[in-house]
C-alpha cells in the first residue's frame, strides 16, 4: 500500500478529519507521485514512493479561514497526519444611505488592517463582507458625501448601517423682517 494523508481541522473543541479529497497537494518534490481516485468516503491513496516527500498542505471548509502547513514529511507505508486549526469567519453586513432623505448610496467598505473592500449594491445600499474575527477600522465614502468610519469588533455576526452627511448641505431659513 502506499501513503494516505489525514487532516485534522478543530475549532474550539469541535473537530473534525479531512480525508483525501478534502486536502490538497499544492506541491510534490516526488515527479512520481500522482493522485489515484478514490472513493468519496475513504482515504485516497497515494502509489508507493521510495523517499520521504514533503508536501505544502492547505486545509479549507466554507466559512473559515483556510490554513497551510508547509514542509509536511509523508513516509511511504504510513498514514501521515497534520493538525490544522481553522479560524472562522464573521458576516459583517449593512446598508448606506443618504442622510438627507435615506437613499441608498453606491458606497465603498474599507476595512483596516487587512485588503478588506467592497461596494454597497447601489439599487439598495447594501453590502456584506466575510471577516476573520479582531478589531478594524471600517471607512465608508460615496461620492458628494461625507466619509464616516468607525471602529468594530468582529467576533460575532453582526450589522453596521451607515448614513452620510452630504458634502453640500442646504437649509432654506425664513426670512424675518424686522
Amino acid at each position: 500500500r502506499g501513503h494516505d494523508f489525514i487532516a485534522r481541522a478543530a475549532h474550539g473543541q469541535q473537530r473534525g478529519y479531512l480525508r483525501g479529497h478534502a486536502c490538497r497537494r499544492v506541491e510534490r518534490r516526488t515527479p512520481a507521485l500522482q493522485r489515484r481516485h478514490g472513493g468519496e468516503r475513504g482515504i485516497e491513496p497515494w502509489p508507493q514512493a521510495a523517499e520521504v516527500v514533503a508536501y505544502t498542505v492547505t486545509a479549507s471548509l466554507d466559512g473559515y479561514l483556510p490554513a497551510t502547513a508547509t514542509g509536511v514529511m509523508v513516509q511511504p507505508n504510513t498514514t501521515t497526519t497534520q493538525d490544522f486549526s481553522l479560524a472562522p469567519l464573521y458576516l459583517v453586513a449593512g446598508t448606506v444611505t443618504g442622510i438627507d432623505g435615506g437613499a441608498p448610496l453606491l458606497a465603498q467598505i474599507t476595512l483596516t488592517p487587512g485588503d478588506n473592500t467592497t461596494w454597497t449594491d447601489p439599487g439598495d445600499g447594501s453590502y456584506a463582507l466575510m471577516l476573520p474575527g479582531g478589531t478594524y477600522t471600517m471607512t465608508v465614502t460615496a461620492a458628494g458625501y461625507h466619509p464616516a468610519g468607525r471602529v468594530i469588533t468582529v467576533d460575532q455576526p453582526q450589522t453596521q448601517d451607515f448614513s452620510l452627511w452630504p458634502e453640500q448641505w442646504h437649509i432654506a431659513l425664513p426670512i424675518i423682517k424686522q
